[in-house]
């Protein structure tokens, strides 16, 4: 049982204990006297303590991993974690306020619930539960249950807070028609990345717009590397396999060399009516592919292995002699082997030589001191070892000749929309002379544009495929007449421009409604009450008057 805990359940507790468990660092910049670096923010015109801070944040996190698992470290950046952990604390202090408490009872069940939900267990197990806590997800019991008791905590302070609100009939046949009412609409989608080119540079402008903010374009830490590369092909030369290797793989692997053939064409073998055996001319026949045919694809196969095999382990012994030594260039000199060089780069910008931004060598020599190194790594059809020769810190610039192509891209980035949202015009003009005589998804083409389709939608179900979580867009489509085209339209990203025309529609079937009230009635108490909710945490944040520090978040290690 335990092991099947380990295997489901594996990927979310390596996310919670390399993401969620190290520690931020906080500068706070705010009103609190000293400027003491325990204290993260004011709340409520009172300092909020880094240590509950850091609780709040581990559960939320502790939340939003349980809910996306093995996701989770990928869709982190994008959940709002530092503001969920602010609206924790405000409701911990809500509750407090109301004098809410929990039982032990109540959290007792709730441990039990969450401890069946993840091990799939039936009956509770006392032993399990504390290995899961304190193995799997690092905490302490009694940390881990606070935890819990605050959810439910806030839990109660919701149901508080929208035990008096209410639906009538009136809201419940809206909220049917609304999610029931649907569309499709048929899009063209034009960029202001096509027109960044397009955007003119005059030096004072683009000057004007460097001083303006300065920090925007510091210069990120940047190393210059030494490394060696040995390519698998290179260690070929060094690496022998005779006849005799093939045959001894070949004698003792026959079974990968069996050919199985019917006689006589048939299907099955014939059974002899007395013994009840497939007769001798009938039985299957069991035959070897003569080594002669496969000596050659052995022999490569055998090749690969030990090029593989030996290569690594040639690496590793260089890199064994390295640290024995402290000397990089002298061990590589030694083996005849080519010292290469880079140019200086940061994080982002490697050299495909060495690796991508996201290849482990890169991470780890960003971590080292000059003159330090790091390997080896299999990389492409080789294996690498890098040395740090230079590290430079990130520095504000002081000109703009220092990140001038680095300004003109932003420069050209923030100016393009205009030009396109003026080239979506001039398109929907052009569009509108030709749906005379041509549907809309042909007058697109027919402007060598691609039109694409929204997919099914309501009024509620706001993302679009092919451009994201896009509520106005969707508003705007079910405002729109049949065969009406929409105004140009600017998505939410800012940088891309929409016109659009609605290609399908099915009104809801309200003969159905009486048989689904039921349901409905749920489902528009929940969505009001989520939305009041929701309204009441907007108005406690404005109450709250929140004033946050620096925060430097959590480092993966």
């Amino acid at each position: 049982m335990f092991q099947f805990l380990q295997s489901h359940l594996k990927k979310i507790f390596v996310v919670l204990l390399f993401f969620i468990i190290p520690s931020f660092s906080f500068y706070f910049i705010g009103n609190t006297t000293g400027g003491s670096t325990d204290v993260v923010g004011i709340m409520f015109g009172k300092k909020v303590k880094e240590a509950d801070f850091q609780n709040a944040y581990r559960a939320v996190s502790f939340d939003a991993a349980m809910k996306y698992g093995s996701y989770f470290k990928q869709f982190a950046p994008f959940l709002g974690l530092e503001q969920q952990t602010w609206n924790r604390l405000i409701l911990l202090k809500k509750s407090k306020d109301k004098k809410i408490k929990v039982s032990v009872d109540e959290l007792k069940n709730e441990l039990i619930s969450i401890y069946k939900s993840i091990s799939g267990n039936k009956e509770f197990d006392a032993v399990e539960y504390e290995k899961i806590i304190s193995q799997n997800l690092r905490m302490s019991i009694a940390v881990f249950e606070g935890m819990i008791k605050e959810n439910l905590r806030i839990k109660k302070l919701r149901d508080e807070i929208v035990k008096d609100v209410k639906v009538n009939d009136e809201e419940v046949d809206k909220f049917y028609k609304e999610e029931n009412n649907k569309l499709q609409f048929s899009f063209v989608k034009i960029e202001s990345k096509n027109y960044e080119k397009d955007v003119v540079i005059d030096d004072a402008k683009l000057k004007e717009f460097f001083d303006k903010d300065k920090k925007r374009f510091t210069i990120p830490d940047k190393i210059k590397l030494n490394y060696v590369y040995l390519s698998k092909d290179d260690f070929k030369s060094k690496v022998t396999v005779t006849d005799e290797d093939c045959k001894a793989y070949y004698e003792d692997n026959k079974d990968e060399f069996k050919i199985v053939e019917e006689s006589k064409e048939q299907k099955a073998p014939a059974v002899d009516a007395e013994s009840k055996e497939p007769s001798d001319d009938e039985a299957l026949v069991e035959k070897f592919k003569e080594f002669d045919t496969v000596k050659e694809q052995i022999k490569t196969n055998l090749l690969e292995e030990k090029v593989n095999m030996e290569g690594e382990g040639f690496f590793d012994s260089i890199y064994r002699e390295m640290i024995e030594k402290n000397d990089f260039t002298s061990v590589v000199n030694a083996h005849t082997l080519a010292i290469k060089t880079t140019p200086a780069f940061d994080k982002n910008s490697p050299s495909e030589d060495i690796g991508n931004p996201s290849s482990p060598q890169i991470k780890d020599a960003f971590e080292l001191a000059v003159n330090d190194f790091c390997g080896p790594y299999e990389y492409k059809n080789g294996w690498l070892i890098l040395q740090v020769t230079e590290k430079m810190d990130s520095k504000i610039p002081d000109t703009i000749d220092e990140v001038r192509s680095v300004v003109e891209g932003a420069y050209r980035t923030e100016n393009a929309p205009p030009l396109a949202e003026n080239k979506a015009n001039e398109f929907k003009q052009k569009i509108l002379a030709l749906l005379d005589k041509k549907a809309f998804e042909e007058a697109v083409s027919e402007l060598g544009l691609k039109s694409e389709v929204s997919g099914i939608l309501n009024v509620k179900e706001v993302t679009v495929q092919g451009l994201g979580n896009e509520p106005g867009i969707v508003k705007k489509a079910f405002e729109l007449k049949d065969d009406e085209v929409s105004n140009v339209l600017q998505t939410s990203q800012g940088n891309l421009f929409v016109v659009i025309q609605v290609s399908k529609r099915e009104a809801p079937d309200m003969s159905i409604f009486s048989g689904k009230k039921e349901e409905y009635t749920k489902k528009t108490l929940e969505d009001k009450q989520r939305n009041f909710y929701t309204q009441w945490l907007e108005n406690a944040r404005e109450e709250a008057d929140i004033k946050t520090a620096v925060v430097t978040p959590p480092q993966e290690k």
